[in-house]
């Protein structure tokens, strides 16, 4: 997955002035730690939607901040803090019920300032400043008393021996992140310092053009300075130099000052921008009305990206590992041959044919007699036990018999048992490698749970042991209309199969299932009326795509009434035996497949 863009400091600028006219006046009410680096934020009052969350990201990857609803929030963040932490509770002492005054950023700096005002333990008025620091890998979030100037708290501490420059830690001064030496911010530069630092060069040459002002100046991002010297370039054809210089100052007030911006994100969401390139073409682009807008979709999109492919990552290896356990444990099996109980039940009944025979009598006086085999007529040399009668000897050799059939039947049934169980897993491999949201692999956590591929965390909470578990929702289910008005159910999980074959079905649905392949169960409601070819044809193309076998071709599904459905006592969720089948070779019609996965039908209980 390719890096994301990070947050240059005029976005960020105007981000802050939209969050001000949203935030100035309200209060904070909700403080949340989500997972290490991220945190959010609940306001009431002023204009504030009480759904409307502050998420705060001061990780190194993509140090953010936006609002955003705590729906839209689940959908890329899980969180991973059962307890608050220290920070937390800090942030909650000093910040609950604290109000807004402003949303400001450093000139020029990565670094957004939420100024509140507040009480103390006194009922003094205290004004503190919440300092997001969102500077890539150093990102920080600090909290400052605003009067005596001291850091109160910070979600990373900087040590004097971890930075020359600048230390961070409780009861220090704040300092604010140091500027580049020998540069000049740009937003404070004259049309004559544009002139005396481009005046060498070549206006038609843009890359030169920028590579001089980044030398020279900080507080824009290559990208959209780049985007402003093309416009200039483009704005001055056929001009005089002297034009390009005041239209790209121009352009430069304007860009500071919030006028005409475009914010946009590219089709593939791999960059931003306030100002698009006026050479690149206005299809291959997205604009939203705010740059918070933009914020939030391209955050979101990359967040959920990258999360969807580290928990599938931690899946897959789990799986993996779990699979390799049962492969080593049928390694360390002993079978046990048939032939061999059948020449210890022999063996014992050549004794004792010996003994009705009266051919043996009294008892062994050696380790081994030769005897006559009856059903071959050779002689067969057999080990006894001297001391114990002939009929003691017979039966000791029976017993054995037993003893090693009773251990084929457990080495039997513990290999239908792993069978059974890798089966199972390499079913949730196939769910888990087609899983495309948080929430998909979220409901496929509770089958890893259950099949002991992962382990559930520990909880030293008293009041949770307490409480009766609550009822599972529904979910990992896709339901979808077929073209005739049937509803289509799909499960992407074990537990959701489960549910399929069990409580959400009537003996008069369809059941659909790839045959011998991991895959999903399918459901088509029938409602007593009977299938046609096309909703047949539908709800078994998506059992191939929801299947391991998604990119073959002629894939054989079987269907038969869920009344001739059967689960497997003792098995995993979703195994089922059948009968009564009958079977369509399918190769799925990427059209189709992709006009279902469009269509959402509102789910049901």
């Amino acid at each position: 997955m390719k890096a994301m863009q990070q947050l240059d400091s005029l976005t960020l600028k105007h981000l802050a002035a939209e969050l001000n006219e949203m935030l100035a006046g309200s209060k904070i009410n909700k403080i949340q730690h989500l997972t290490g680096p991220e945190f959010l934020l609940g306001f009431w009052g002023a204009r504030m939607d009480r759904r409307q969350r502050l998420y705060i990201n001061v990780g190194p990857e993509i140090p953010c901040c936006f609002l955003s609803s705590a729906e839209e929030v689940e959908t890329f963040v899980v969180p991973t803090l059962e307890k608050p932490t220290g920070l937390c509770m800090l942030l909650r002492k000093h910040l609950n019920s604290a109000q807004v005054i402003s949303v400001k950023t450093l000139p020029g700096e990565r670094v957004l300032n939420i100024t509140l005002e507040n009480f103390n333990e006194l009922g003094n008025r205290i004004r503190l400043i919440l300092s997001l620091e969102l500077i890539g890998k150093y990102s920080n979030m600090l909290l400052i008393d605003d009067l005596p100037n001291v850091i109160l708290g910070a979600a990373h501490s900087v040590s004097e021996a971890m930075s020359r420059k600048r230390e961070i830690a409780f009861g220090l001064p704040y300092v604010a992140p140091p500027v580049p030496e020998g540069k000049q911010l740009l937003f404070l530069a004259t049309v004559d310092d544009l002139k005396r630092t481009l005046a060498n060069l070549d206006i038609n040459h843009v890359e030169f053009l920028l590579k001089t002002l980044q030398a020279t100046y900080w507080g824009m991002a290559p990208s959209m300075l780049l985007s402003l010297l093309k416009q200039a370039q483009t704005a001055c054809l056929d001009k005089e130099k002297d034009y390009f210089y005041d239209d790209l100052y121009r352009l430069i007030d304007q860009a500071e000052a919030g006028q005409d911006l475009h914010p946009y994100i590219s089709y593939d969401h791999q960059q931003f921008g306030l100002f698009p390139d006026v050479e690149a073409e206005t299809d291959n682009r997205l604009e939203y009305p705010s740059v918070q807008t933009m914020m939030v979709h391209y955050v979101t999109h990359h967040l959920t990206q990258k999360r969807v492919t580290e928990r599938k990552q931690r899946f897959k290896q789990a799986l993996n590992r779990q699979k390799k356990r049962l492969a080593k444990r049928q390694a360390d099996q002993k079978p046990v041959a048939s032939s061999e109980i059948d020449r210890l039940n022999h063996y014992g009944n050549l004794i004792l044919s010996g003994v009705s025979s009266k051919a043996l009598s009294g008892t062994a006086t050696e380790e081994s007699i030769t005897m006559t085999d009856y059903l071959t007529q050779m002689p067969i040399q057999i080990s006894v036990k001297p001391r114990l009668s002939w009929v003691d000897n017979a039966q000791l050799y029976f017993k054995q018999a037993k003893k090693e059939r009773i251990r084929q039947q457990r080495y039997q049934a513990v290999e239908t048992k792993i069978t059974q169980e890798n089966d199972y897993l390499d079913s949730l491999l196939c769910h888990v490698d087609q899983a495309e949201t948080l929430a998909d692999l979220l409901t496929l956590r509770d089958d890893l749970l259950l099949a002991k591929v992962l382990k559930e965390k520990r909880t030293l909470s008293r009041k949770s042991k307490d409480k009766k578990p609550k009822k599972p929702a529904l979910s990992g289910i896709l339901e979808r209309m077929s073209s005739d008005g049937m509803k289509i159910r799909v499960g992407k999980s074990g537990q959701a199969n489960a549910e399929l074959v069990g409580r959400l079905s009537k003996p008069e649905d369809l059941w659909l299932h790839v045959h011998e392949r991991p895959g999903s169960h399918v459901l088509v409601q029938t409602e007593k009326q009977p299938v046609s070819d096309q909703t047949l044809l539908e709800a078994a193309s998506l059992a191939v795509y929801f299947s391991s076998a998604r990119l073959d071709k002629n894939v054989p599904v079987i269907y038969t009434p869920v009344r001739y459905i059967k689960k497997i006592p003792d098995s995993y969720p979703g195994h089922v035996n059948y009968r009564e089948e009958k079977t369509v070779f399918i190769t799925p019609d990427p059209a189709l497949i992709a006009r279902f996965l469009n269509e959402t039908l509102p789910a049901s209980s």
